[in-house]
């Protein structure tokens, strides 16, 4: 009712011209008001509320992803700032400036990553905790294996080139949650459409997801399984590489199937594949006792399911 009466008021001085969206997007004094106004903005008709021209313009919308808003609002970074503004600082406005992003997210997602990806080194611009946490919300439903395909090949090909850390740890994070073969294959041909990505992803800091990519890429033929991982396990002298690998075969030990059985919810490795692991484990481990105690400790819970498995051990 508020926003109608000043709309009222504007067109009586300026004529039937729309409110400029640009006029919501500064600093201002009173948060709250401000966020209340866009939250009212964003949905409001174009011929009300305008976005799309000034030096607050949208970005540009030719990249194949869905219909942006027709009023422009969450097409422009400079309106993202500022909802991302309103809730930063010691005003104790972050909750609401969640609400109105949200909004987005569940309303034009893919308009709203655009924008977040335009501001990133931008004049002025500092991420903040709020945009983390917005942008891997937003992004998450693109890198799980039922989203989008055609629209999460193009929002990672925008991302990458702004920041591939932002990709990546939308891989860690869909894995962590959902860490199954079809998962591990979606990530993979996303990556595979960037420049430099499929290296990249094979160097992540997060190894136990490097390792699935390593098992998946090996029951293609696309990679020497048994070869890379005796790479990985080569001079391991403080056993971090052995413990990533044996925390991968113990999160996915119980549910393991042969190759022939793989299917989309399998875990991203065959009994196969769990087999070579294991003795090129031991293999590595073999000549230092401590070291093949330790690996016979830590992998109990592979065998109590593979019984057959723990003579490589012994």
């Amino acid at each position: 009712e508020t926003m109608g009466c000043f709309l009222s008021l504007f067109r009586d001085v300026f004529g039937r011209r729309p409110f400029p969206g640009a006029a919501l997007c500064g600093r201002w004094e009173h948060r709250d008001a401000q966020l209340q106004l866009i939250r009212w903005a964003v949905d409001a008709p174009q011929d009300l509320v305008d976005f799309t021209s000034g030096q607050h313009s949208s970005v540009p919308h030719n990249d194949g992803l869905s219909v942006p808003p027709p009023n422009g609002s969450w097409s422009s970074p400079a309106l993202v700032h500022a909802v991302l503004n309103a809730g930063s600082g010691e005003a104790g406005h972050e909750a609401e400036a969640r609400a109105v992003l949200d909004h987005g997210a569940s309303t034009y997602p893919e308009a709203l990553v655009r924008s977040l990806c335009a501001l990133r080194g931008a004049q002025g611009f500092s991420e903040t905790p709020l945009y983390s946490s917005v942008l891997q919300s937003t992004l998450h439903p693109y890198f799980e294996p039922g989203g989008n395909r055609k629209s999460a090949l193009v929002l990672v090909s925008l991302l990458w080139n702004h920041d591939s850390e932002v990709v990546l740890r939308a891989c860690r994070q869909v894995y962590t949650l959902s860490p199954t073969l079809d998962t591990v294959q979606h990530l993979i041909r996303l990556v595979n459409a960037v420049n430099n990505g499929p290296r990249m992803l094979m160097e992540m800091r997060e190894r136990e997801l490097v390792f699935a990519v390593a098992c998946v890429l090996g029951e293609k033929g696309e990679l020497v399984l048994e070869d890379w991982i005796h790479e990985q396990l080569r001079g391991d002298s403080t056993f971090h590489s052995s413990s990533v690998l044996i925390q991968f075969l113990n999160r996915h030990s119980a549910a393991v199937v042969p190759k022939a059985s793989l299917k989309p919810s399998s875990p991203p490795l065959s009994i196969e594949s769990l087999t070579l692991l294991l003795k090129t484990l031991h293999r590595h481990a073999s000549g230092n006792p401590g070291a093949l105690n330790k690996c016979a400790r830590l992998l109990e819970p592979v065998f109590r399911v593979h019984s057959g498995l723990a003579a490589l051990f012994r």
